[in-house]
């Protein structure tokens, strides 16, 4: 088992740890309500809301988008580039009686630190999380070729601490990913 210099492995996992490939994730627009009603995504990840309903419904997060009135089997999507949480309503609903039309959007990024070696094997800590939410932490040859290793529930701390303590040659970056 070949090991790498901290500072190599440092300089690896928090570089592959900032390049995340882009998600789109749906939700559905019902007769009062969205589904999924609460989404946790990735800065850069994209969400296409669909009104799936009979009748006009909307999404909007006052100053941040509004995608007007959707028809049914209508879209609209939205890509979130900023960290933080973002509640939504479609407003043409939650002022007639239908308060339960609401929906979030929590945009978090994990990052790696804390890099070291042990014996056979890489230890760094995953932060950014909170508790409820998983981190999974991805290995390769390279930034393009990441595969799922591992995924571990956050603890209250938002700090996962992870040692891959037999990596394969050729895990020699990482990154980590926060999913609901």
């Amino acid at each position: 088992m070949k090991l790498f210099s901290r500072s190599l492995v440092a300089a690896i996992a928090i570089c592959s740890a900032a390049i995340a490939h882009a998600a789109t994730n749906g939700v559905i627009i019902g007769d009062y309500f969205f589904n999924p009603t609460n989404l946790v995504i990735n800065p850069g990840d994209r969400i296409i809301w669909t009104n799936r309903a009979a009748q006009l419904h909307d999404s909007t997060r006052s100053g941040l988008w509004t995608s007007g009135n959707l028809n049914s089997n209508s879209t609209f999507g939205f890509t979130f580039t900023n960290l933080g949480y973002y509640p939504y309503v479609c407003n043409r609903h939650i002022g007639f009686g239908h308060p339960e039309q609401t929906g979030s959007v929590s945009v978090v990024r994990a990052t790696l630190a804390a890099v070291s070696n042990v014996a056979n094997g890489v230890r760094f800590e995953v932060r950014g999380g909170r508790q409820g939410l998983r981190a999974a932490i991805d290995a390769g040859a390279g930034i393009t070729s990441l595969t799922p290793i591992a995924t571990n529930p956050f603890p209250a701390s938002g700090t996962l601490n992870f040692t891959n303590s037999n990596p394969l040659p050729n895990q020699r970056f990482y990154r980590a990913r926060v999913l609901p």
